[in-house]
């Protein structure tokens, strides 16, 4: 059954992770209810935006988004480098690294600096363009669609990617085929279980919003992994992400532009700061309270030598 709602086309939409059709109500919004999962806890948003919805509305952001990120020949963060280095030592040193959603391609730069070979898949074509520049193989469009073979990969990464995947159990049974066993896998997602969102509610602007279709917790993303083959390596949550606002109007003009200002970001980061450490003693307690959850994984069936994607040898692997 197809619908629109704002005259954008959408259908309804199941629990991601075990297709359930209904769920508990958290909220409405724009004509979007958000339910969680009386099975497994999945929170996701119904009726589900159509790809094209989607579509237009990153073309229409692209260049907010570029602006906010900074020039395109802005420095590489220190943290990408940390994560390529963290995810070289779980699959035994560099190889074929896939990012899916992977923008403009400055991670998979990062990743170039370090010695992996670099491919990525991006559906919004200008900022594949971006990254064609910085040297990746790229593939505009979803996943399910890029010409990838089995086991072709070391190592995957999904940063801000899988709340926007439609069938997350889909892409990572078909992410569990293209990296080989013993290779990694890096996942950064918003984290439903956080501070913030227990204070914001529904008007966690940084976060709420319907093209994000699904909204994890620790628990609920460690169990799409280990049902996709994964093992995790490790988990942590951090950051605060303070902003309250509304994207979803924004898109019509109904409601000021969500993204921060250079000082509240500024502001933001100061205060993370001083969470960070903090959250990382609740997460050894098993409570996750950050904004955004981490995760290193490894496709299991690791072996401590082999052959990698790329063909070189596969070295000790230290998580």
């Amino acid at each position: 059954m197809s619908l629109t709602v704002g005259g954008r086309p959408a259908a309804p939409a199941a629990c991601p992770l075990c297709g359930a059709p209904d769920g508990a109500r958290l909220w409405v919004r724009h004509g979007f209810t958000w339910l969680r999962c009386r099975g497994d806890g999945m929170v996701w948003v119904t009726p589900r935006l159509a790809p094209e919805a989607v579509a237009a509305i990153y073309a229409a952001g692209h260049a907010s988004k570029a602006a906010g990120l900074g020039p395109a020949d802005r420095r590489v963060p220190a943290r990408y480098r940390e994560i390529v280095a963290r995810l070289a030592a779980i699959a035994g040193g560099p190889g074929r690294l896939l990012e899916v959603g992977a923008f403009d391609g400055l991670f998979l730069a990062a990743a170039a600096a370090s010695g992996w070979g670099i491919a990525g898949t991006e559906i919004d074509a200008a900022a594949a363009e971006d990254a064609r520049r910085r040297g990746a193989d790229m593939h505009v469009g979803p996943l399910a669609a890029a010409p990838f073979g089995p086991a072709a990969f070391d190592a995957v990464a999904l940063r801000d990617v899988i709340e926007h995947l439609p069938d997350p159990r889909g892409d990572l049974a078909q992410i569990a085929g293209l990296v080989r066993p013993g290779g990694a896998l890096y996942v950064w997602t918003p984290n439903f279980d956080s501070l913030t969102r227990r204070v914001y509610g529904q008007h966690w602007g940084a976060v709420v919003f319907p093209w994000h279709f699904g909204y994890f917790t620790a628990a609920t993303l460690t169990a799409l992994l280990d049902g996709s083959g994964f093992d995790v390596v490790s988990l942590a949550s951090r950051n605060l992400l303070l902003r309250r606002a509304d994207p979803y109007a924004a898109l019509d003009g109904a409601a000021p532009p969500s993204r921060a200002r250079p000082l509240a970001r500024r502001i933001e980061r100061a205060l993370a700061r001083l969470a960070n450490p903090v959250f990382a003693r609740l997460d050894a307690a098993g409570r996750h309270w950050g904004a955004q959850l981490e995760v290193f994984a490894v496709r299991r069936g690791a072996q401590a030598t082999g052959e990698r994607a790329d063909g070189g040898e596969v070295g000790h692997r230290d998580a």
